[in-house]
C-alpha cells in the first residue's frame, strides 16, 4: 500500500491539482476498471437496481491540503436483505498511518438511493451504472468500481 500512496501523491504533486481528485478506477484500487447497466428501479430485497447494487463496491479520492495529501478508499457493501455498510480507509502522506470507520445501513434501491444509518440519520444518493455495464456504479457523482467476490 505504501508504495501506491506514493505513487498516487507524486501523480498529484505533479500535476498540481486541486483539493480533491477522484482516482480513476482501477487506479491504486487493486480492482481492474470495468465497464457500468443503467438506472433501474426496485427496493432492497426485491429485483432491479436493489439486486444490481448487491456486493461492494470501492472508489478512492486524494484530497490536497497546503500541510498534507490524503487517499482515502470509501467501500460500500450492499446486502440481499437491505443491510448496508459503508468504510472509509484513509492514509495520509505525513503521519502514513492507516485509518479506518466502518458504518451500518439499510438502503432501499428506487430512482435514488436511499441510506438509513443504524447510528441514526438517513440520506439520499443520486445514483446509476455508467456505460451500462454491471461493474461501475456512480454514487452521488463518483464512480465505484465491483469488488470482486472471493467466493467466486
Amino acid at each position: 500500500m505504501r508504495g501506491a500512496v506514493r505513487a498516487a501523491l507524486a501523480t498529484v504533486a505533479l500535476a498540481g491539482c486541486a483539493e480533491a481528485v477522484p482516482l480513476e478506477p482501477g487506479a491504486g484500487t487493486g480492482i481492474d476498471a470495468g465497464g457500468g447497466t443503467g438506472r433501474g428501479t426496485g427496493t432492497s430485497g426485491g429485483g432491479g437496481a436493489a439486486a444490481a447494487l448487491v456486493g461492494s463496491w470501492r472508489a478512492g479520492v486524494v484530497i490536497r491540503t497546503e500541510a498534507d495529501i490524503s487517499i482515502t478508499h470509501t467501500t460500500w457493501t450492499f446486502r440481499a436483505d437491505g443491510s448496508c455498510a459503508r468504510t472509509r480507509e484513509t492514509r495520509s502522506a505525513v503521519e502514513d498511518v492507516p485509518r479506518s470507520e466502518t458504518r451500518a445501513c439499510r438502503f432501499t434501491a428506487g430512482t435514488d438511493l436511499g441510506i438509513a444509518w443504524s447510528d441514526g440519520g438517513t440520506v439520499t444518493f443520486a445514483y446509476g451504472f455508467p456505460g451500462f455495464a454491471p461493474d461501475r456504479l456512480t454514487l452521488d457523482g463518483l464512480t465505484y468500481e465491483r469488488v470482486p467476490d472471493p467466493a467466486q
